[in-house]
């Protein structure tokens, strides 16, 4: 007997649908698998640029720093060398001659928390967070994804991007992107997100950003690492002057852990 050709496209997108929330399921599974305590000693690299203005007003400023971070399974601590500290305080001993002089140990480490260092060595934490925070779309059709790998659509609300109601309260438009992904067993390998948005602060003051960011993500025991941030945005507002940025954060085993697991096949 010959299957009607609705019947199979009924057939099909059944098994399309199933593949998508198997897909997801599996991404889900491993990151409660990949929440463990695997001891890990690692060196996390940062370095940044912003430019603000243009022309003659133009102003650019640059960072660099490394620094060590570990875990034993007891918690996580970070150690600044005493090179790099004795930079600290010569580039602070500097601006005190000249404010506009360049610091650039001192800007790469200015918008470094715990937080961060945190993310990178226990990634499948936060990257669960994000996809809570996130409304699932679908896969995504692409012709990065290689053979094996799967691309999960996300939109990305507001909310995840600023957590304070105020500030939301004075932006008028949004849009964001988050996608992951996935290796066949869903394992994360990669994620971008982007956004951007426009808003009106006070009245008077218009206000418009972006932002791109893609994360590379590799196996360490039962740790899921960020081993490399690469993002770029930018922000103006109708006072100031025009600002972008970018920045390439990255993570390198140490000693004995440096025998790492890759995600990607």
């Amino acid at each position: 007997m010959k299957k009607s050709p609705i019947f199979a496209a009924i057939a099909l997108f059944g098994f399309s649908v199933y593949s998508h929330a198997s897909s997801l399921e599996l991404l889900q599974q491993r990151l409660t698998e990949l929440q463990g305590t695997t001891p890990i000693n690692a060196q996390f690299s940062n370095q940044i640029e912003n430019i603000r203005g243009e022309g003659k007003e133009q102003r650019i400023r640059t960072g660099e720093a490394s620094l060590a971070l570990s875990d034993d399974g007891s918690g996580l601590q970070v150690r600044y060398s005493q090179g790099l500290l004795v930079k600290v305080e010569e580039e602070q001993l500097a601006k005190t001659e000249n404010e506009e002089i360049n610091t650039p140990t001192m800007m790469a480490l200015e918008n470094l928390d715990a937080i961060d260092f945190q993310n990178m060595i226990s990634a499948a934490n936060s990257l669960e967070r994000a996809i809570l925070t996130s409304e699932y779309v679908g896969v995504m059709e692409s012709d990065e994804a290689t053979e094996g790998e799967t691309i999960l659509q996300f939109d990305l609300p507001l909310e995840a991007i600023i957590d304070d109601k105020q500030t939301r309260s004075y932006v008028d438009k949004f849009e964001g992107q988050f996608l992951v992904t996935v290796a066949e067993d869903g394992t994360p390998l990669r994620s971008r997100i982007s956004f951007n948005g426009k808003g009106r602060a006070y009245i008077v003051m218009s206000v418009s950003a972006w932002l791109e960011r893609e994360t590379q993500y590799q196996l360490h025991g039962d740790r899921l690492l960020q081993v490399s941030r690469d993002g770029k945005g930018g922000f103006s507002t109708s006072f100031f002057p025009d600002t972008s940025w970018s920045s390439s954060e990255s993570l390198e085993l140490l000693g004995q852990n440096a025998s790492i697991q890759f995600s990607a096949n």
